[in-house]
């Protein structure tokens, strides 16, 4: 016997809702669709990771997409078992269970546990939750779920999320008689993993309802008529300015990168007297802001550096659009004085040149090699004698022409200023090139 659709839907809700600890989460249409892939959901039994990940290629066209261009052959992942796990053969988990299994960290030999991923916490603190968070927490998780015992291998490659993706990525698949082979499988699925986290990480920040079940009403010229409408593809429009547009049905829809509303908030900020605690919020809620000075992918805010001395906790990583290392991003306040002025020679005031010297420790940390790997371990990327943009002060200030070069002139060759106006005006800049893009 079979739940009808209001029970279904209203006991996947609750499972949902127990699992992430907030009433009225938003549950987006599609993971609806994902998730109910069993014959039999009384007491709401849990597919595999694999079967949710099948059912969401076809729910999300966006998903595959996504993977395809992280070097993923999604036509290689093979169809799943849609059926609830024979009881003689495995386990039947429930969907409370299952969402616990795939979001949260597995515990440690010594017992300790990890606790919850990243998608997790996320989830929580947007009150949203579709598919994408689940591929995103298994792979946070390295979760691996073994299947029918007619599907499990050794290492568990095949009938998994992470495995499934790994064998469509290319990677080999393990014989059951090479035990030797564990470290070097795992090292190349965790290595997949992290490309995979990087690339998951676009779609939904593109259209946050990318997962709503979305139709328009137009009209043809001769009746109304009702079409699907969401997004469906990732477009990009020019090599140098990608994901300047969302595709959708039948419709271009501008991104909201740069919006009138960020800019009079970042505006009101750097005309106030504004800390730089609040300067970092604003730039972490719109890292786009951060991005534009430079040839960056993405902003990674506040890693600790030296668990021991917390003042190593640069306020961004801005990783590179190629060459897979990142430079370093500082903040001050916007309501300082930067020079001191004499009739024969302007001068950096102390705030720059204790700057620089806090600077010099960040840079300094990359080039222990041993500091380099710990740190790729942890974030899946590194740095190597980064570059340092100081985001301080007034363009005013730093003068016009060869003024502020000589100025610059003075700093090391890796450290560079901005100020918040030159934010603002690359930032106008962008906005002012999307506007004039035509297909």
């Amino acid at each position: 016997m079979r739940f009808n659709e209001g029970e279904y839907r209203a006991e996947l809700q609750h499972c949902i809702e127990t699992v992430f600890r907030v009433d009225g989460l938003a549950v987006d249409e599609r993971l609806f669709q994902a998730v109910d892939v069993t014959d039999d959901p009384i007491g709401v039994h849990a597919p595999s990771s694999h079967a949710v990940l099948v059912a969401a290629l076809a729910a999300y066209p966006v998903l595959g997409a996504t993977l395809s261009a992280a070097g993923v052959d999604v036509s290689r992942i093979r169809q799943p078992h849609l059926r609830p796990f024979d009881r003689e053969e495995q386990e039947v988990w429930d969907l409370a269970s299952q969402l616990e299994v795939w979001f949260k960290h597995p515990r440690l030999p010594n017992g300790r546990s990890i606790g919850w991923s990243a998608a997790y916490e996320e989830v929580r603190s947007t009150g949203r939750l579709s598919v994408f968070h689940i591929v995103r927490a298994c792979l946070e998780t390295r979760y691996l779920d073994e299947g029918p015992r007619a599907y499990r291998g050794p290492f568990q490659d095949t009938n998994d999320l992470l495995g499934e993706l790994g064998i469509a990525a290319g990677l080999p698949h393990v014989a059951r008689d090479l035990e030797s082979d564990r470290a070097g499988w795992q090292a190349a699925h965790d290595s997949l993993a992290d490309g995979l986290l990087r690339a998951l990480a676009d779609p939904l920040s593109l259209d946050s309802d990318l997962g709503s079940q979305q139709f328009v009403l137009f009209h043809d010229g001769n009746e109304v008529r009702i079409r699907a409408f969401g997004a469906f593809e990732h477009v990009r429009v020019g090599e140098d300015r990608p994901s300047l547009w969302v595709g959708r049905g039948n419709v271009t829809q501008p991104s909201t990168r740069f919006s009138a509303e960020s800019l009079a908030e970042l505006e009101a900020l750097v005309n106030g007297s504004a800390p730089e605690r609040a300067f970092q919020l604003f730039f972490e809620r719109h890292p786009e802001y951060v991005l534009a000075l430079g040839p960056y992918a993405r902003a990674h805010p506040q890693l600790v550096l030296h668990q021991d001395d917390g003042n190593l906790i640069p306020d961004f990583f801005v990783e590179k659009i190629s060459g897979g290392l990142a430079d370093i991003i500082d903040l001050k306040r916007a309501d300082v004085e930067l020079v001191r002025r004499s009739q024969h020679r302007n001068r950096f005031k102390d705030l720059v040149d204790e700057a620089v010297a806090q600077l010099t420790h960040y840079r300094d940390y990359f080039d222990d090699r041993i500091n380099r790997e710990a740190f790729h371990s942890r974030h899946g990327f590194s740095a190597f004698r980064p570059k340092v943009i100081v985001v301080v002060g007034r363009s005013g200030d730093l003068g016009l022409g060869e003024d502020r070069v000589r100025l610059e002139s003075l700093l090391p060759t890796w450290v560079e200023i901005a100020s918040y106006d030159d934010v603002i005006d690359r930032a106008r800049h962008w906005r002012l090139t999307a506007a004039n893009v035509r297909l």
